[in-house]
């Protein structure tokens, strides 16, 4: 959970030793799209079968690249 209302993964375990992730595959450029993803997670878990907009998975390992330097928000925090 993060934030008020805010399940990102409501399907995690702590002990399953697998880490759910929530993430976008194209960028969400207006703050209309943002809202919609914003209420999605809101509303109680829907945005986990709302593949057009955001991918939740379950990884044993994660690896992140890209083609040019990028910025990450992990665990809440800006990095990158």
């Amino acid at each position: 959970h993060t934030g008020v209302r805010h399940r990102l993964a409501p399907y995690a375990q702590l002990d399953d030793g697998l880490l759910d992730l929530a993430y976008t595959t194209r960028p969400l450029r207006s703050i209309a799209t943002a809202a919609k993803v914003d209420e999605m997670i809101k509303g109680g878990g829907k945005h986990v079968h709302a593949t057009s907009l955001l991918n939740v998975q379950q990884a044993s390992r994660v690896r992140l690249e890209t083609d040019t330097p990028a910025r990450l928000m992990v665990d809440g925090d800006i990095i990158g």
